[in-house]
């Protein structure tokens, strides 16, 4: 039996999802692909979810292309990770063995004990509304909707801040390469004191 995995599979089940899904899928396209992380890099540009979590594809962007976002993100964290998604906040889905997450709110990666397939399971799951509760306040969908590629939302306090009370903080929003240099610098001094 061949374990190919096939995009229209993919596609489908993120389409038939809970969450508001946007492909922006290529021209051509392939079942030559050996998990649903793969299917995503070779069949679209990226995908947006909920309009605040892209998955990377192979776009012209460096805000969709896989291999162009990590570039930017190794120079921002001085460390190579596998990223495959980012979301609004400045949070970040890099394989590593398991999908983890780099948590703008904690500054750390955690562990979502999900490998690649469930990883994209999940993002069609209602579970992801609920995952990302505390980055959302009343009415965020204001500031989410003005989003545009290569933008992220900045909050002061910082998310990872005792500070910060997601309600009253200031939002703006940023080149989510600023999102990241910010992000990286802390996240580096912040190792440095452990």
């Amino acid at each position: 039996m061949d374990s190919r995995m096939e995009w229209n599979r993919v596609k489908n089940e993120l389409l038939s999802s809970v969450n508001q899904v946007e492909i922006f899928e290529k021209e051509i396209t392939t079942d030559r692909n050996d998990t649903r992380i793969e299917a995503i890099r070779n069949n679209t540009d990226s995908i947006v979810i909920n309009k605040y979590l892209r998955l990377l594809g192979a776009g012209k962007s460096p805000y969709e292309n896989v291999h162009l976002f990590n570039q930017e993100a190794e120079k921002a964290f001085g460390e190579k990770n596998d990223i495959v998604a980012y979301d609004a906040f400045g949070g970040l889905f890099a394989v590593k063995g398991t999908i983890q997450y780099f948590a703008p709110d904690t500054l750390e990666w955690e562990n979502t004990e999900k490998d690649g397939d469930d990883f994209v399971r999940w993002l069609a799951s209602g579970s992801l509304r609920g995952f990302y509760s505390c980055f959302l306040w009343d009415k965020s969908e204001e500031v989410i909707n003005r989003l545009q590629l290569g933008q992220g939302i900045l909050m002061y306090p910082f998310l990872w801040a005792k500070e910060c009370d997601i309600d009253a903080a200031d939002k703006k929003l940023v080149p989510y390469r600023e999102l990241l240099e910010l992000n990286g610098e802390f996240y580096k001094s912040f190792q440095e004191l452990k």
